[in-house]
């Protein structure tokens, strides 16, 4: 999901009342062909924003490799 589409999101949030489940499922009937985002997904926007001032980074990137903690013995 690019950033035009979570400010869409967030827009439609406003519009829904301030209704994370709502939002998400208006964005689904407005945009049907797109990524279907759950209502957690919205909470997780609006937290990064309120926190960091900006969209949370992709998952993916978020992620740290779990250290090998293997005995050698």
């Amino acid at each position: 999901m690019n950033n035009s589409e979570k400010v869409e999101l967030i827009l439609i949030f406003g519009e829904c009342n301030r209704s994370a489940q709502q939002s998400a499922r208006v964005y689904a009937d407005r945009y049907p062909d797109k990524f279907h985002p759950p209502h957690n997904y919205v909470c997780r926007l609006l937290r990064g924003l309120n926190v960091n001032g900006q969209f949370p980074s992709d998952q993916n990137q978020r992620r740290q490799p779990r250290p090998n903690n293997f005995d050698e013995d």
